[in-house]
């Protein structure tokens, strides 16, 4: 019998059972994104939504990976065909669908109903619909694509020579009204999600700037993680690739955790600790040694030897 009571509810959710998870993975291009989200492959079945045309990154992971992903190509052609707003503002509420292979369009009227790819998008929370991954690459196409359905609804003549255009008020309402349809329906959505988006920098209410997902304008960029369990940001440093998720890791790039999952620690950075909550193997860092000595007076040589002597105690990640 339901109770409503959350202990009860407690080993469901730590199993995952009870708890969709809504990811945003965000990053410069060729920081990660596509590999460290097809790993996820290995153990669940990914209904991959590919706005960007990234399939060649995806192509080089094992045939049995491949097998547990279905792909969707979406063919956006300006300026007359934002099928990926057509598409992905559909299958966000979830249901049976088919798809054509040639342009990502439901049901579509040019093609041979046997090209059509069939998808299933669990409706309600299920053990079963919680296998499953939908993933949209990226949100920074999709604001594109809604951005042509606007001007084709307000009848504004679109150059392909002269983009982008410079939307006025009202366009940017409208947007904006779309981009919420969609990812309030994201933010409640009873099965897994992964989107994708580029980066862009922002300022936060105090005016500081910040590095966050690339989603509609400048503004709602700087707020869409109320959307969101978990942002992941992917770039590089130092020459080499780095994954953040928690709010300490950076003042200045937006990310976070409703699980305090830290990716950033793991020795193999993945995202199936958000999706089954398994323990990954972490790189650890060493605490100071509380023994180092009290500096003395102002005695400077002393001040010196004890800032080595506490750096050579410090194992920082990455090294």
């Amino acid at each position: 019998m339901a109770t409503g009571n959350l202990l009860d509810k407690k080993q469901q959710y730590n199993d995952g059972v009870m708890a969709p998870q809504h990811i945003c993975v965000f990053g410069d291009p060729f920081t990660g994104k596509t590999r460290l989200i097809g790993q996820l492959a290995k153990k669940f079945h990914l209904i991959y939504f590919d706005l960007e045309n990234g399939i060649s990154t995806l192509m080089q992971f094992p045939d049995e990976v491949l097998a547990n992903i279905t792909y969707i190509r979406i063919k956006d052609e300006m300026p007359n065909a934002p099928r990926a707003h057509a598409t992905i503002d559909r299958i966000v509420y979830g249901g049976d669908f088919r798809i054509c292979e040639a342009h990502g369009s439901i049901d579509c009227k040019f093609c041979s109903t046997d090209t059509h790819i069939p998808i299933s998008i669990p409706k309600v929370i299920t053990p079963e619909g919680l296998q499953t991954i939908v993933v949209i690459d990226s949100a920074s196409q999709l604001t594109t694509s809604i951005n042509t359905t606007v001007h084709l609804l307000n009848k504004v003549p679109i150059d392909i020579d002269k983009l982008p255009n410079k939307e006025n008020f009202d366009e940017w309402g409208q947007q904006w009204k779309f981009l919420n349809k969609i990812f309030t329906t994201i933010q409640i959505a009873p099965f897994h999600v992964i989107v994708t988006a580029h980066c862009e920098e922002t300022k936060n209410e105090q005016g500081n700037k910040q590095l966050t997902p690339s989603i509609g304008t400048n503004n709602y960029s700087s707020k869409v993680g109320r959307f969101f369990n978990h942002i992941v940001y992917c770039g590089k440093q130092n020459g080499k690739h780095i994954c953040m998720s928690s709010t300490t890791d950076s003042n200045f790039i937006q990310c976070g955790s409703h699980m305090d999952i830290s990716i950033k620690n793991m020795v193999e950075p993945s995202l199936l600790p958000f999706f089954d909550g398994s323990k990954p193997e972490m790189i650890e860092v060493e605490v100071p040694n509380k023994s180092i000595p009290t500096m003395q007076g102002s005695n400077k040589t002393n001040a010196s030897n004890i800032l080595l002597a506490a750096q050579s105690k410090l194992k920082l990640p990455g090294k």
